[in-house]
Parts: structure tokens; sequence; C-alpha cells
């Protein structure tokens, strides 16, 4: 779910330090997709866009490319006022932070 191993270099190799920034990240974004769901059904369109944009930038640093293609998409269509699938769409991305979880979670265990 993210290139781990390219994040690690973006960190300065520092494996610790990264798992901690993934695990802040994590949530943060979980708190952020609350955020959205209420913003979908209040139809606010600027928190959605704000929250979407917000994980999108995070995924670019952590390089999880599937997580950044999901947020942008939100953002997308928040933008042009097309949320029809907004709920499609948060579970998307709702699925790519569980990917990543997943993922750190197997690599912490691994640690010595």
């Amino acid at each position: 779910p993210l290139d781990y191993d390219t994040a690690i270099e973006e960190y300065g190799g520092d494996e610790d330090f990264l798992l901690e920034v993934i695990n802040g990240f994590l949530t943060k974004a979980l708190e952020q997709i609350e955020t959205i769901r209420k913003a979908l059904k209040d139809n606010d369109t600027e928190a959605i866009m704000r929250e979407a944009h917000s994980i999108k930038g995070a995924a670019a640093n952590l390089m999880a490319e599937d997580l950044l293609s999901a947020a942008s998409q939100l953002e997308q269509a928040a933008i042009a006022g097309t949320l029809q699938a907004g709920p499609v769409m948060v579970e998307r991305l709702h699925t790519e932070i569980a990917r990543i979880s997943d993922f750190v979670e197997v690599i912490s265990s691994a640690k010595p």
C-alpha cells in the first residue's frame, strides 16, 4: 500500500521515525474520514475538499500512491460538486488506510 523503501529513504533512513509518522497519520486520517462522512451528509464540499487535500498530501509524503489517488479523486469530485459517488469514494479511502495500517502492523511485528 506504500513504497516503504522509498519512504524510509525520504525520512533519512530512520525507519522508527517513519513508523511513528505513519502511526500518527493513521490516527489523524481516521478522524478525517469521519469529518468527510459528516460533511457528505451536510453537503459541505469545502470540508470535503480540505480533508481530502490533507490526506492526499500526507499520502504523497508517505509514498502511498493508491491512497493518494483515492484522496485526489474525492477532492476533485468535491471541487466539481459531483459527490454522488462520495460514500463509495470515502470507503475507498478507508480501505486504503486500513491496508496501510495492516502493512505497518506486519512491519512492526517483524522488527526485533
